[in-house]
């Protein structure tokens, strides 16, 4: 039932993507179940599972999150700590902005640093490979609260995750990738997590593809790390979220478990012209775009790094998060009170109106657990 269910939504999105690669891994219980679509090479049997490895994008920043967790459980630092007490680029910085600030989006950081795209220093195909940390130090030197309008609200922020991955390294006097592997992959057995691909990690490698189905470079992300660096395997984020979904006593877990606590249920207002129109009328307009909704989840807010919002039908609590980058997307997200979870990885980017088409990777990903609470 569970794998015509999934199929039943997926095959929809597979339309017209000849180069897909697809894998949905789902826990039930303590049941795990991994479903591939597509062929990863030319033999029949050449279907990704759950050792293809893919780009996950801005899930890379819930792991930032977890290292935060794991470091302030470890009293090697404070979420109230403001980031002028920890690099010397941020000492004119308001003591406002503290690291909490940072992982839950209420910084008033912008998306993106005003410095990112340089007249001939920006490679398009892979935007972030030549923004090093000389250029972030840069621009935060020459910060002076351009968006702290969006102060205290949520503003979703690359630049501001970004940031906190920076700080976090430097703080450990080692590399982001180092970090993550030693602090939480290590722990978790999460062997197929990372930055830098081995030669055989490499044979495993989903090939990236844009909206429109053309193969496209990987994405590099330097001093950026930390809001969407990572590569990994549906196995190992299974792993993840076996993590998330058990509570013991351990300082690792409660680490883990403390990445839940909502701490901001206030989003930004729109502004320009959305400030005009009626939140109702864009999400009529949406859902008639989408030609309908497989599901309405209702942002609640976020805690530390996870997105959290209410599955209607189920009246139950999802926390969530998804990823894209220019040749892949990915979506994560479980379920605390009934022990469900689920992984969508892809090897095709979405366009900016994919999101509002009602086959996407996230409304696929929330109706799935959906459909998994109501069962």
């Amino acid at each position: 039932m569970l794998k015509t269910n999934i199929e039943t939504l997926v095959t929809p999105y597979l339309v017209n993507k000849e180069n897909i690669n697809l894998v949905v891994g789902v826990i039930d219980q303590e049941e795990k179940s991994v479903f591939g679509f597509g062929k990863i090479g030319d033999s029949v049997s050449d279907i990704p599972n759950e050792n293809t490895i893919f780009e996950i994008g801005s899930i890379t920043k819930v792991f930032t999150a977890t290292l935060l967790s794991s470091l302030v459980e470890n009293k090697r630092i404070e979420l109230t700590t403001p980031i002028k007490d920890l690099h010397e680029s941020c000492e004119h910085i308001s003591e406002k902005i503290t690291i909490e600030r940072l992982v839950t989006h209420t910084s008033g950081l912008p998306r993106l640093p005003n410095n990112l795209i340089k007249l001939g220093k920006t490679d398009l195909k892979n935007p972030y490979k030549l923004y090093k940390p000389e250029d972030l130090d840069n621009y935060l030197q020459n910060y002076h609260g351009e968006a702290k309008g969006t102060f205290g609200t949520i503003s979703y922020s690359n630049l501001g995750v970004g940031l906190l991955g920076y700080i976090l390294a430097l703080q450990l006097q080692q590399s982001y990738e180092t970090a993550i592997i030693q602090n939480i992959c290590h722990p978790l057995g999460l062997l197929d997590t990372c930055i830098t691909l081995n030669n055989e990690q490499k044979t495993r490698l989903a090939r990236g593809h844009s909206a429109k189905g053309k193969a496209v470079q990987n994405w590099d992300l330097s001093a950026l790390e930390g809001a969407g660096a990572l590569r990994a395997s549906t196995n190992n984020l299974l792993e993840f979220l076996s993590a998330n979904l058990q509570i013991s006593s351990s300082s690792w877990q409660q680490a883990i478990i403390k990445t839940h606590d909502l701490k901001c249920e206030l989003f930004a207002p729109q502004t320009g012209l959305l400030k005009l129109i009626p939140l109702e009328y864009i999400f009529n307009l949406v859902e008639q775009l989408r030609g309908g909704s497989l599901v309405k989840p209702q942002p609640k807010g976020i805690a530390l790094g996870w997105f959290i919002s209410l599955l209607p039908t189920s009246n139950n609590y999802a926390y969530w998060h998804n990823g894209g980058t220019g040749g892949y997307r990915s979506f994560l997200g479980f379920v605390k009170d009934t022990n469900t979870a689920v992984v969508i990885l892809s090897n095709y980017a979405e366009g900016v109106f994919d999101g509002f088409r009602k086959y996407s990777i996230d409304t696929i990903g929330f109706r799935i657990l959906e459909d998994l609470n109501n069962n």
